[in-house]
């Protein structure tokens, strides 16, 4: 098994900061549960960037997906000292055995766009969409990123 860390960045591509391989112990295909630390390698060199501690085990009985809770959208401006938080929309939980709904991120139309632009001229169209859909839709929030993003 290959692991890779990367450093999330918003306006740009992620980046690669550490690594590892890990060889799955052949126990744990026979039930065991097996914890070990591994050694990062990266920038620094083989085995310098620190440590992950991984826990492996394996079961051949099928098992109940876990539906994780959505995180609430964030915009990171630079040059900013504090994230600007947006509120998560509200859900439903999904009942036991049935789907998630899946809702497509809004989209904004070319008038908007054009409209925001013109606001904005020196703020790429990929970054004005990308800002629009972390505030869900919210034209005035997505205004007031901006806003805070051209500071």
């Amino acid at each position: 098994m290959y692991v890779e860390i990367y450093d999330e960045c918003s306006f740009k591509m992620d980046e690669l900061i550490a690594w590892c391989e890990i060889k799955i112990p052949e126990r744990v295909f026979s039930g065991e549960t097996h914890e070990e630390w591994y050694t990062l390698s990266g920038k620094q060199g083989d085995g310098l960037e620190g440590a992950i501690d991984i826990v492996l085990s394996f079961s051949n009985q099928p098992i109940q997906p876990y539906l994780y809770p959505a995180a609430a959208p964030m915009v990171m401006v630079p040059g900013r000292p504090m994230p600007i938080f947006v509120p998560p929309p509200q859900q439903q939980q999904p009942v036991v055995g049935q789907q998630p709904v899946v809702v497509p991120p809004p989209q904004l139309s070319a008038e908007e766009l054009k409209q925001i632009q013109e606001m904005f001229p020196n703020i790429d169209t990929e970054v004005v969409k990308t800002v629009f859909e972390a505030n869900r839709g919210n034209k005035d929030a997505t205004i007031n990123s901006l806003l805070q993003m051209n500071e």
